[in-house]
């Protein structure tokens, strides 16, 4: 369950952490990610992301997502 808001999280060794205050994450399901990704250089653009994943007790696979999906409000 998402604790609320959209809190900056930093990338560190090429790994985003999300701490279990943030989030908590089911054993397994469909989930939508959206995240915005901004430089700390001021002209590098802001790009912004969406993919879908599935987690299950084999692992985690990457879900196609439709070409609307990627517009929608998510929460």
């Amino acid at each position: 369950m998402w604790q609320g808001g959209n809190p900056d999280l930093k990338v560190e060794d090429s790994q985003l952490c999300i701490t279990p205050t943030l989030y908590t994450f089911p054993e397994q399901g469909q989930f939508v990610i959206r995240y915005v990704l901004k430089s700390s250089q001021q002209n590098m653009p802001v790009r912004s992301v969406v993919a879908a994943i599935e987690v299950s007790k084999t692992g985690v696979r990457s879900l196609p997502l439709q070409s609307n999906e990627g517009v929608r409000p998510y929460q």
